[in-house]
């Protein structure tokens, strides 16, 4: 009896699965994983632990000059949710073109903190070039569904 509920629920859970799979597609496979990057980043702003390190980096006053850490966290976490909710829709431009521009800003923060960070610049603008290009790849290339 136990065995045939276990054998019942591991047949619907593949199921939703499959579900999921199609219903989702590529596309919103890559808005899932760009979702939770910039959820996870916005988190990091404002936890005092995960947020120290960002403190003592000169990208920091550059950030800090353009808006407080917590206005950048929650629009960290609004385009997160954005992407999270157009993955499951087939019209998502709005989603990737925020998280293309979100990275494109990171980006130009930390290459605007050049005169005091000289080549301390280079990993956190390697990164999220590195994203906002692998989002436009994505966005360019994914076919919605299969």
């Amino acid at each position: 009896m136990i065995r045939d509920s276990l054998l019942t629920l591991d047949h619907r859970v593949a199921l939703l699965a499959e579900w999921m799979r199609r219903r989702v597609g590529y596309r919103g496979a890559a808005l899932g994983a760009f979702a939770t990057f910039d959820l996870v980043w916005a988190w990091s702003l404002i936890d005092p632990t995960a947020a120290r390190p960002l403190k003592q980096a000169p990208t920091y006053h550059v950030v800090l000059a353009l808006a407080p850490l917590w206005v950048w966290a929650l629009g960290m976490a609004a385009i997160g949710v954005l992407l999270g909710v157009q993955a499951w829709m087939d019209d998502d431009r709005l989603a990737y073109a925020a998280a293309i521009g979100i990275k494109l800003i990171w980006a130009t923060a930390t290459v605007a903190t050049w005169p005091v960070a000289h080549w301390q610049i280079l990993r956190p603008t390697v990164i999220f070039l590195t994203l906002a290009t692998l989002v436009s790849v994505c966005a360019a290339g994914l076919p919605v569904r299969e």
